[in-house]
């Protein structure tokens, strides 16, 4: 099936009950979203070509409005590719110029950080809700799949980011494996917590209609509010929470969760970085009766390999929780590598990509079936569960999201006195920090890094500490000792 039959199909067996709310008290029920959605689909349908795939950016933040305007593009037979309010000029204009979206779903608040960005001019506009308008941009979009759903841009090794298209047949995969694997009750509520452009958002959107659930949006300002969030989180009987351990470990050190009583929470669900067991143990005594499951898989294919967790399992898997085994119909490759213990996985399925917008990805077919270099080293325990390892290159996770340092070390570079800038993750108090080392004939200061970062990068990626150093430091193949680097900043 198509994922726009699936929403319909589940929202009109929702009915009245209720699918949507805010912590302002609004609501919206099965029946009213379906209204929402279908005069949504008419005011697209009325602006944009029925004879080409459209593809609509998005530019808001989470609200009441946000899930019927998303589904109305669906149902209309467009793509999504979202862009955070918060990313620089430079790289909105660089997804605007690459993914050539001819339209454009804007939050009234941002509608001129979109436009001063984009370099398309603006053929007409609609309004669409009471926050937002819909652009039409005089540009033809880029060839992509009839079948897509969404575009997502991560960081790219090259320097350049990259869009992964997902269709109806990878999204409805992961959609329907979900369905089968976590046994959320009917009517469970859900909480949407991470942003359009993070692969964690397509399971808040849509894997709600699947329970007759009720998903509620937040806003950015109580996210950003830990102990606010751990308010929300146990007043308004949140059943369910996905999010990344950077997230749980904030929610355990500063949401005071001794204060509240999580009872109602039957499922955590982790997933974008590695999972340690101290986490599990401090989020133990608030949430006891909480099943938690960690998820594993890049944006290429959403999430590939699952465990459910079982603390007596701690034993056998000391160093880290398994990334566990292969969801559904889901196949794995394993490619030795460079350390015979540690090989490379490699990832088919219904829940892969299709590819990117530019550029080839790290296909390969095996026994005709396309598989996907995940670029993680693995190993795999007697009982087929995986445990992650580490990366064959240096792309790292920051919060879930993904970091490529040379997108980082690119633009440092082009500062005035740089001679060369070596990005590189270190863990400090189980929490990952991205320190930028410089070596350069000006000195640079961590605020002004910040700030200059900050007008090039999406704001996860900006670097947590500088280092001026007169000498980078060089291994026996003449290439930067990155561990040294480290050592030496640790010290």
């Amino acid at each position: 099936m198509r994922l726009d039959e699936i929403i319909n199909a589940c929202i009109k067996q929702g009915d009245a009950q209720q699918a949507l709310k805010d912590t302002s008290g609004n609501s919206r029920s099965y029946l009213q979203l379906q209204d929402e959605i279908a005069a949504h689909v008419l005011q697209i349908s009325s602006r944009l070509q029925s004879d080409k795939k459209n593809v609509l950016a998005i530019v808001s933040e989470r609200n009441i409005f946000l899930p019927a305007l998303l589904y109305a593009v669906v149902n209309s037979g467009a793509a999504y590719v979202p862009i955070d309010h918060r990313f620089p000029a430079e790289r909105i204009s660089t997804i605007v110029n690459e993914a050539r979206p001819n339209a454009a779903i804007v939050q009234n608040k941002y509608r001129e950080i979109f436009e001063s960005a984009c370099d398309c001019e603006i053929a007409s506009s609609l309004a669409l809700s009471e926050e937002h308008t819909l652009l039409v941009l005089a540009q033809e979009p880029v060839g992509i799949p009839a079948d897509a759903v969404y575009i997502l841009y991560t960081s790219g090794s090259t320097g350049v980011p990259k869009g992964a298209i997902h269709t109806h047949s990878s999204v409805v995969s992961f959609l329907q494996w979900c369905s089968d694997a976590i046994d959320c009750s009917d009517a469970s509520t859900f909480i949407s917590i991470s942003p359009l452009q993070f692969d964690l958002s397509v399971f808040d959107l849509f894997f709600p209609l699947f329970r007759t659930g009720t998903l509620l949006l937040v806003k950015e300002a109580e996210l950003a509010n830990h102990r606010m969030l751990a308010q929300i989180i146990a007043g308004q009987g949140v059943n369910c929470v996905y999010a990344t351990p950077s997230f749980f470990r904030l929610l355990c050190t500063g949401g005071k969760l001794q204060q509240y009583s999580f009872d109602h929470v039957s499922h955590l669900l982790l997933a974008g970085e590695a999972l340690q067991w101290q986490l599990l143990h401090d989020m133990k005594p608030y949430f006891t009766k909480a099943q938690c499951y960690n998820l594993y898989g890049p944006t290429e294919t959403n999430v590939c390999c699952y465990y459910k967790v079982n603390e007596a399992d701690e034993r056998l898997y000391p160093v880290a929780v398994p990334i566990g085994k292969p969801c559904g119909e889901t196949k794995i490759h394993l490619e030795a590598s460079d350390d015979p213990s540690m090989p490379e996985l490699w990832v088919a399925g219904g829940t892969l990509m299709h590819g990117y917008v530019a550029g080839p990805a790290s296909f390969r077919m095996l026994d005709d079936v396309r598989y996907y270099n995940t670029g993680d080293l693995v190993q795999q325990e007697a009982d087929g569960n995986l445990v992650f390892c580490g990366r064959r290159d240096r792309m790292i996770k920051k919060n879930g999201f993904r970091v490529e340092p040379a997108e980082v070390e690119k633009y440092i570079r082009q500062l005035e006195g740089v001679h060369n800038a070596v990005a590189a993750p270190v863990v400090v108090k189980n929490s990952m920090k991205l320190v930028i080392f410089i070596q350069s004939d000006k000195v640079y200061n961590l605020l002004e890094i910040k700030q200059y970062c900050l007008s090039k990068l999406p704001y996860y990626m900006v670097p947590d500490d500088v280092i001026m150093v007169q000498d980078l430091p060089l291994n026996l193949n003449n290439k930067t000792d990155i561990g040294q680097l480290v050592d030496n900043y640790v010290k």
